[in-house]
């Protein structure tokens, strides 16, 4: 299901790219500008080896595209990031550490129920943890959709034609879709692997 996501994202991306659909500003410019009217001294990293995201430690906003790319994927990216950046980082995001320590000791603990207590004992511990999962996926929902509605207001602001609203809506809608698949994906991969690890135990203690 992610893959497929992010296969329609870049489908779209491209097919509004070939419809030659240029804004009047660069990714980086914008990104720039964007960042001056809000009083934010961030450096923008063109061409990244990496995906683009905001790093708020660093003050830096990562891209995936050339400075100068002006079609709609780049300067939604850069629109996307920018707002991340405005934002600040969530509550959670900001004890992301916190959150990592208290997942590596759930596996272990899942680990030595597996040795001690049977699968309804795993259960227990399993809600808990599923719960912050929760809270977590929420938390990633209302920050990723509020940094992309912000870039879909800057981009219309940008161009009065209909045909590049109706683009701008589309990849906004690809946007949205995206950010709520993968983090569920991603929370539901985390406790399959406590699942495992309950699994080790279960085995070792045989």
């Amino acid at each position: 299901m992610n893959q497929a996501m992010i296969v329609l994202l870049h489908w779209i991306s491209r097919y509004w790219e070939m419809r030659k659909i240029l804004f009047p500003v660069g990714c980086k410019e914008l990104a720039n500008n964007l960042l001056k009217e809000n009083g934010l001294t961030y450096r923008v990293v063109c061409e990244a080896e990496t995906a683009g995201r905001c790093d708020w430690r660093q003050k830096t906003i990562y891209l995936s595209y050339g400075e100068d790319k002006k079609y709609l994927a780049a300067v939604f990216q850069a629109a996307h990031e920018t707002g991340h950046a405005i934002r600040g980082p969530s509550l959670l995001t900001r004890i992301l550490p916190v959150f990592w320590g208290l997942y590596m000791l759930w596996l272990l603990l899942c680990f030595a129920v597996g040795f001690v207590w049977d699968e309804a004992a795993w259960l227990v511990i399993a809600l808990p943890m599923a719960a912050l999962f929760g809270i977590r996926t929420v938390d990633s929902w209302l920050d990723e959709l509020g940094a992309t509605r912000f870039a879909r207001t800057v981009l219309e602001r940008l161009t009065p034609g209909k045909t590049e609203k109706l683009a701008i809506r589309i990849h906004f809608a690809a946007y949205c879709l995206t950010h709520i698949v993968l983090p569920v994906s991603f929370s539901l991969a985390l406790l399959i692997c406590g699942r495992i690890f309950w699994q080790l135990g279960v085995n070792w203690s045989d």
